[in-house]
This record gives structure tokens, sequence and C-alpha cells, in this order.
């Protein structure tokens, strides 16, 4: 953290500056400190602090023990995140069910990020494998700009989607990016299974 020096002129008084008082909080408010440090220097580093959205402030301290907290108007943000998002895929429809038509809002794969957010979810679709044939490429589940912890709802397919899916095994891969461009991709994540042609004829 760095900020530029104060200074103590006027009529009012001018014993000089003592100290800065940086604050850090999760609330713009600050009604909840959660980090506080002292120091003679305009800057200051700190460390350990958890992933998640953070806000700012500096105030000066007067030899004469004056403060000027009660005239803070302008705070600053900053975001920790070091992580990246995770999906985790819920067990909540069969993947060995074959499908004649287009499923639906079926595919129960969670999106989270717990620190700055995640932003947007995607699939992509392969006819093998490990990433190759594809047929889908990546395409947006949901997009939150600003972020967001978690993404549960269940999801379909873009429209015209099942149209392009193979007959037989379709391979989903699946990614996730925060509000700081980390990502996380796991690739052939679940899998759908494709018929649309009706059985041959009984002829003997």
């Amino acid at each position: 953290y760095d900020w530029l020096e104060s200074s103590e002129t006027g009529i009012q008084g001018n014993s000089g500056v003592k100290e800065y008082v940086l604050q850090i909080s999760t609330a713009t408010n600050f009604s909840i400190v959660n980090y506080s440090s002292t120091t003679v220097l305009s800057s200051a580093t700190v460390n350990d602090i958890s992933e998640k959205q953070y806000y700012w402030r500096v105030y000066t301290v007067d030899l004469a023990s004056n403060a000027n907290i009660t005239l803070l108007t302008t705070y600053y943000s900053l975001i920790i995140d070091y992580s990246s998002p995770t999906v985790i895929k819920n067990n909540t429809w069969d993947q060995t069910m074959w499908y004649n038509s287009d499923p639906g809002t079926v595919f129960d794969v969670d999106f989270q990020d717990l620190g700055a957010g995640v932003t947007t979810g995607y699939y992509r679709v392969c006819t093998t494998p490990n990433g190759s044939n594809e047929i889908i490429t990546w395409t947006p589940v949901f997009s939150v700009p600003s972020g967001t912890n978690s993404y549960t709802a269940n999801w379909a397919l873009s429209a015209g989607h099942w149209q392009l899916l193979s007959a037989g095994t379709n391979y989903f891969s699946i990614r996730a990016e925060d509000k700081v461009v980390l990502s996380t991709t796991v690739a052939d994540m679940f899998v759908v299974l494709k018929d649309t042609v009706v059985p041959n004829a009984i002829t003997n």
C-alpha cells in the first residue's frame, strides 16, 4: 500500500505529522476493521490476508494526537485472490441415459470462487475424449461480470446445440473463470448419449 505524504499547516496549528494509520475492511463504511497498521512511512506491507474483496483507507495523526479520520470520505478497493475457481459435478442426473431429444436443464454442475468471485462458466463438446474432434467450441453457461461466490443453477444446452451433438457419445469439458482471470478446466467431465434413430423394422 502506498499513499501521498500528508502535511499540517495553517493558523489552527502546525505541530506536524506524527504517523499514518492504514485500515483494511470488508465493509465500505469500515464498521469492521480486518487489519490496521500504524507507520511513520507513506507506505505499508500487509501479509497473510485471506481471499476476498477489501477496502482500504489511511488517516493521519499529528504530534498533538489529532486524527483526521472523521474527514475521510475516500477509500480504495482491492481483491485478494490467488486460488483458481472450482467446478463441481453433482450426481443428480443419469449419465447412462440415452436421449432422443434435448434433455433441457438437467446439467447440475456448480461453479465456485470464494475470492474474487466466479464470472463465467463454459462448456465444450467433443466426439472423442481428451479434447479432440471438437463439435461445439467453448460456450458460456452463465456470465456475471461483477463476480459471484457460486453459481448453482442447473443449466441446459444453448439454442441449436442439441442438433450439433453427434450420434453416440458426446464428451463435455467444463471451464470456470474468476474476476482476476484465474481459470479451471475439467476435461471430459461428463458425457451425453444421443440416439435419434428408430430401431430397424422386424421383417421376419
